[in-house]
């Protein structure tokens, strides 16, 4: 019996977020390294300023923004244009898609469906 994964089935799947301009931004899915970098936006020492805790969530944002499907690229006069609240909601959402790709990366994040993995097929 022979088995085949395909990995395209799993590039589909986007984060999207309607920018203030009305613009559907479709997100890829994060790399490993934009994962650890959001991971490291939550420990941030406390003894850093303002200045430079904002320089990193502003670094972690453009590279969400910049990680999508359309291509498009997104400068510091972007993340400059958004409040803070909005920084937060982006970051927050993406996180949440990461997590769920992480929980179980075989699920579709729009439809609930499932693809069957290669160990499911075995059994």
């Amino acid at each position: 019996m022979s088995v085949l994964l395909d990995l395209s089935v799993y590039q589909e799947e986007t984060a999207d977020i309607r920018m203030m301009d009305g613009q559907l931004l479709h997100l890829k899915k994060p790399s490993q390294k934009m994962v650890i970098d959001m991971l490291q936006l939550g420990t941030l020492s406390p003894e850093l300023n303002g200045t430079e805790i904002q320089r990193a969530l502003n670094l972690v944002l453009l590279e969400i923004l910049n990680n999508n499907a359309d291509g498009l690229t997104f400068g510091e006069e972007t993340a400059e244009a958004l409040t803070l609240d909005m920084k937060l909601a982006i970051v927050s959402a993406y996180s949440e898609f990461a997590t769920k790709l992480q929980s179980n990366p075989t699920t579709s994040s729009r439809g609930g469906r499932t693809k069957k993995t290669a160990a499911a097929r075995r059994s």
